[in-house]
């Protein structure tokens, strides 16, 4: 041990500048490395955690007029639960959970309470999911009225105080609280909701009530192709053309992943490549940041042989003194991995913990920083291993003759680790630059409709019934020039309201958002042919649609005719009012469909938002001050929180967005690495070349010359490594960009960025450092050698 500590200490001293490079190129490599896991832990856990994860499968649909729909009829979901003995049990989730302004029973009208997603399930359902009960019991939302709520749903409500017993009020109706649950982790496709038992009479004989999910549990999953089979061989009826429909099972665990499917409760979906481009950067990271220290470790060869042959002439073996240097390897990467946890423990407190999904506390990632320190120590040996075999492979004789580090053994062997950091930091800067220019792309592209100063406030139960008043109260504040109202959040979400019509006696399918008659005028969005709404349609029957041009064209839709019920559904003829051009009002993963704007009769019309058009050039906080005072006007308690374009599109992009900062930042650290272990080398080349350089300037060669002759070198190398980056960028990009149905084209000059970027920091390192070199009095530089 004392021979290792010394040895070590004689490195520190001697290459104090190389060492601390290297200390901390693995200390933020490790760091990289851990943070990034956390955010893949919460994608790759996502629904793990139940404990039959595996054998949980969602049934779908494929239906030609509606794409790969998740909702099933409770008919069909009876058929399929008893179509095989490999299913164990099956269970419905009511995938129309309503949104309601729940409050505790204490006797105030005026309360508006918060707002709950509630969710109808059968019993089944909490015995097929892990449901752990914390008070009651999941059996009790077999009686009618009765629900259970989760442990944070419960604290909002009651406090501390027990909750099953108590009452849940709307302004309609009331449940009892059964029982409380613990709350579902974030990355879980069960929702932390009020969940309330589904009447097993409604809808059982109805095989168009398409409205719930059905989830099984299977014995086995490998029986999956054989359930879908048997049972579309034995499901007869008209409906059903296997033809033109399919079953689709969706493992638990691949829900997540599950992009197309339509009705989805789960909004915030993963991309596949996203995360294999993460995993990728973050071994990335400390591999490049292993080759520094492999090269670091390489170029000490020629330094130490000198001390380790006089070692062994005094006795010591070569597996002692490599034992020891090994050893030495070792303990720069657990020092490393040390001060590493002191960086993620203070980026834990910044913006950084915004972007991460997961926890960025080290206590609650211990078993990720146990592999953090098995991966460091696996770094030092293989760092160390080669470079110990080798010093100690040398004959006394052979040291004398010169140095190993000047060889073209070892200048082919340190060209070619270097080599392979810059190949991965081009490919990574690639990926990020084209990341960024997608996600600005999405958030600042023109949507259709007039986004600027449009505030939008969710409206409680009170407001919703009194939204009259409430517009009157906004449009006598000086700062407000336009109010409307919507039951949903345009361009808010991917999963939007979808409606089958008929037309002509053809059936329609298309988007619908429901709105009242102010909306485009709010919105500016203009009327391109027909009529705008009229306040005399939400006094009519049927009320009437503005179409986009995408819905006219593929329909054959003509302005004053009516749209009526199908065979599914009647409802009284409304009319075709007009026609606007194609509007963004989903997220630009997906494709702009038919869809129409839609205002009910006004007993139909249940807003939740209201879209308020502040004056321009008006103050931003006078105008928020002024919204305030209009909503608390018509409703005292109301907790109001002011919303605006930039920041709902942030949250649609929320993961990409995220994401994309995050592979930025960890590219820029990639190059950093990487420029670390450059400035590590030529730290080492400088000295060893010193002799050279001084017998050059003897012989004329100028200080500009000395340096090109350095820089060739590395020129060389990058262009080589850009020419072998560019398909591995170029491939990983297309796959991403494939998400998204709008996207930008792959820019040829993106990847020229790249290469200045780097090449520009790479020869600027080089050169200053080599410029005190070859500035030197080329007498003192022979007279060292």
């Amino acid at each position: 041990m004392k021979t290792i500590i010394r040895n070590l200490l004689g490195v520190v001293r001697r290459f104090k500048v190389a060492t601390l490079l290297n200390v901390l190129g693995l200390s933020v490599a490790f760091a990289a490395f851990i943070i990034l896991m956390i955010q893949l832990q919460y994608d790759w856990g996502f629904d793990r955690y139940q404990k039959n994860a595996e054998r949980i499968f969602r049934v779908g649909l494929y239906m030609p007029d509606w794409g790969n729909q998740v909702v099933v009829s409770p008919p069909f979901a009876n058929a399929f639960i008893q179509s095989s003995p490999h299913i164990e049990k099956g269970a419905l989730l009511n995938s129309w959970g309503a949104r309601l302004a729940l409050k505790a029973e204490t006797g105030n009208n005026d309360d508006a309470g918060f707002w709950c997603t509630v969710n109808g399930m059968t019993p089944e359902y909490a015995t097929i999911f892990d449901f752990q009960m914390l008070e009651g019991n999941a059996e009790s939302v077999e009686n009618p009225g009765t629900v259970l709520i989760s442990k944070s749903q419960a604290q909002k409500f009651f406090g501390e105080d027990q909750a099953v017993g108590k009452l849940l009020m709307t302004d309609n109706s009331s449940f009892t609280v059964g029982g409380v649950y613990k709350d579902f982790p974030a990355n879980s496709v069960i929702q932390n909701a009020v969940y309330k038992g589904i009447n097993g009479k409604v809808d059982q004989d109805n095989w168009n009530a398409n409205g719930y999910q059905l989830y099984v549990l299977l014995d086995d999953p490998n029986q999956k192709d054989q359930i879908i089979a048997n049972f579309k061989k034995h499901l007869n009826r008209q409906e059903y053309d296997w033809e033109t429909r399919d079953v689709r099972l969706t493992q638990l665990t691949d829900i997540y992943y599950e992009a197309d499917s339509q009705f989805d409760s789960l909004k915030d979906k993963g991309n596949r490549t996203l995360v294999l481009i993460l995993f990728t950067v973050a071994l990335l990271i400390v591999f490049i940041a292993g080759i520094n220290f492999t090269n670091f470790s390489n170029a000490l060869v020629p330094i130490r042989v000198r001390s380790i042959n006089t070692q062994k002439i005094l006795g010591g073996s070569d597996r002692i003194l490599r034992c020891a240097m090994l050893v030495e390897a070792v303990m720069i990467c657990l020092v490393s991995f040390v001060i590493s946890l002191f960086i993620v423990r203070g980026m834990a407190n910044t913006w950084l913990a915004d972007m991460i999904s997961g926890d960025m506390s080290l206590a609650s990632n211990i078993p990720l920083l146990a592999l953090t320190g098995i991966l460091a120590i696996t770094v030092g040996v293989l760092a160390g291993v080669y470079p110990a075999w080798r010093i100690t492979s040398f004959s006394p004789a052979l040291v004398l003759k010169g140095s190993y580090g000047l060889t073209p053994a070892g200048r082919k062997l340190r060209s070619l680790l270097i080599s392979f950091q810059f190949v991965i930091s081009f490919a990574l800067i690639i990926a990020a630059l084209f990341i960024y220019l997608q996600n600005h792309y999405m958030v600042s592209s023109s949507l259709g409709f007039n986004k600027d100063q449009v505030a939008i406030v969710e409206l409680s139960g009170k407001l919703i019934k009194n939204t009259g008043t409430l517009e009157n109260q906004l449009k006598n504040e000086m700062a407000i020039e336009n109010v409307a109202f919507s039951e949903d959040l345009l361009s808010g979400s991917d999963e939007c309201t979808t409606y089958g019509r008929a037309y002509r006696n053809n059936n329609l399918t298309f988007k619908l958002f429901t709105v009242d008659p102010n909306f485009l005028q709010v919105m500016n969005i203009p009327v391109i042919s027909g009529r705008a709404f009229y306040q005399e349609d939400a006094a009519s029957a049927g009320g009437a649609y503005i179409f986009n041009e995408t819905a006219r064209l593929q329909y054959d839709l003509v302005a004053g005719e009516y749209i009526t019920g199908n065979a599914y559904v009647e409802v009284p003829p409304a009319v075709i009012a007009g026609f606007i051009d194609d509007v963004k009002y989903a997220s630009f993963r997906t494709t702009v469909e038919p869809m129409a704007f839609y205002v009910p009769a006004e007993k139909d019309f249940h807003p939740r938002y209201a879209y308020i058009k502040i004056k321009a050039g008006t103050n931003i906080r006078e105008a928020i001050a002024s919204i305030g005072k209009a909503f608390t006007s018509v409703d005292k308690d109301f907790p109001v929180e002011v919303s605006f374009y930039d920041t709902i599109l942030n949250n649609l992009y929320k993961r990409e967005l995220s994401i994309g900062w995050l592979i930025s930042l960890f590219s820029l650290v990639a190059v950093f690495i990487s420029i670390v272990g450059v400035l590590g080398l030529v730290i080492f080349e400088s000295e060893y070349k010193r002799k050279e350089i001084g017998l050059r300037k003897v012989h004329g060669a100028t200080t500009s010359q000395i340096l090109i002759m350095f820089n060739k070198v590395y020129a060389r190398i990058l262009v080589i490594c850009f020419i072998l980056s560019i398909p591995v960028a170029y491939y990983a990009m297309n796959r991403w960009l494939s998400y998204f149905a709008y996207k930008i084209p792959l820019y040829w000059w993106v990847y020229a960025i790249a290469f200045i970027f780097v090449s520009a920091i790479t020869i600027l390192i080089v050169s200053f450092q080599n410029w005190s070199t070859a500035s030197e009095n080329p007498v003192e530089s022979i007279k060292t050698e």
